[in-house]
């Protein structure tokens, strides 16, 4: 019985520590740019059966939450999501995992999201259609893609491989005008050199990124 009664006081010890839902990233104290593009990753840690995911930001420090997203099939661990247009120190997003008895979640730590410009200060920015080199690159698994649009309009951001094959779509649809990173997680590609592709409706651009595992 003393046995028993350990094994339980153990499991439900390490259940509270490590947490049933894990935000893998962010992670936070990192620093996002509004109008970035991040993709949110979270993991099961210990698994309730059938259920779903939602996500949740906040501006000051999880005193107040705003839905991103519901519904989340349980199958699917990674979100695109676009940076809102704030400006605070005090960032946080938040993972819950949805089961019929009852709910789990985990959230990051505190991080930055600062504003591209200041608006007031400017009457207007001329942006180019341009893709900038890759960084890091040569990387391991995680590179930030930035480009600006000079027009409104659908873009394209793929991934082709040496051969000439699309490997991935990472963006197609419609942004405005101006600059956007793109956090890329290539972590399910193999090592090798690749083709990142800018397209709009009038123009083209292609930078080389290599993959170092």
């Amino acid at each position: 019985m003393k046995l028993l009664l350990s094994n339980i006081l153990f499991f439900l010890l390490c259940n509270s520590i490590i947490g049933h839902v894990l935000l893998n990233y962010p992670e936070g104290n990192e620093v996002f740019i509004a109008g970035e593009e991040i993709t949110i990753e979270w993991e099961v840690l210990v698994y309730h059966g059938p259920g779903s995911f939602e996500l949740f930001y906040s501006d000051n420090g999880g005193l107040e939450w705003k839905k991103i997203v519901d519904g989340i099939d349980n199958s699917i661990l990674a979100y695109n999501w676009i940076i809102p247009n704030i400006e605070t120190t005090n960032a946080k997003i938040k993972v819950i995992q949805v089961n019929t008895d009852t709910i789990y979640e985990h959230y990051t730590k505190d991080f930055t999201i600062s504003l591209a410009t200041d608006i007031g200060k400017f009457e207007s920015i001329p942006y180019s259609f341009k893709l900038n080199n890759p960084y890091p690159n040569p990387f391991n698994n995680r590179s930030v893609i930035s480009f600006e649009l000079s027009n409104r309009g659908n873009v394209q951001l793929l991934i082709y491989d040496m051969l000439g094959r699309k490997i991935e779509t990472l963006i197609d649809e419609i942004h405005a005008e101006g600059e956007y990173n793109f956090n890329w997680n290539a972590s399910s590609l193999s090592s090798g050199t690749y083709i990142v592709f800018l397209k709009s409706k009038t123009s083209i651009a292609s930078k080389k990124i290599i993959l170092m595992k």
